[in-house]
């Protein structure tokens, strides 16, 4: 586990260094990607690739800064997340297929199913 954090971190540095040589990088935007990726790593075996693209892969960075508002509303009031994930409300949920959380659970449902497939 620690040789791969390490691994994501040296990928860091060496972005932070290749962009820099080309004028100003928008560190947050890189730190953002590093994060990520550490954390899939972390939860799912595999990093999703922020850093080897050096983009926002399938807009989840995106996804997850929109649900920002949402997911605080749930920290606040933790009754609603009994509400929001139950079986009835499930019918009218974001589908994995759809934009925005819908996303979030799509990259969720196919982590979590390879990594219970690979056991």
């Amino acid at each position: 586990m620690e040789a791969s954090i390490d691994r994501i971190v040296k990928l860091f540095l060496s972005r932070l260094h290749e962009k820099s040589a080309l004028g100003a990088i928008d560190f947050s935007l890189w730190t953002n990607y590093m994060t990520i990726d550490v954390i899939s790593q972390l939860a799912y075996g595999q990093e999703f690739g922020f850093l080897e693209s050096g983009t926002d892969v399938n807009g989840i960075l995106a996804a997850l800064q929109g649900s920002f508002g949402f997911l605080t509303t749930l920290n606040f009031f933790p009754f609603l997340a009994d509400i929001i994930f139950s079986r009835a409300v499930e019918r009218i949920a974001p589908l994995p297929t759809d934009t925005g959380f819908g996303l979030i659970i799509q990259v969720r449902l196919y982590f979590w199913g390879s990594t219970l497939a690979s056991g």
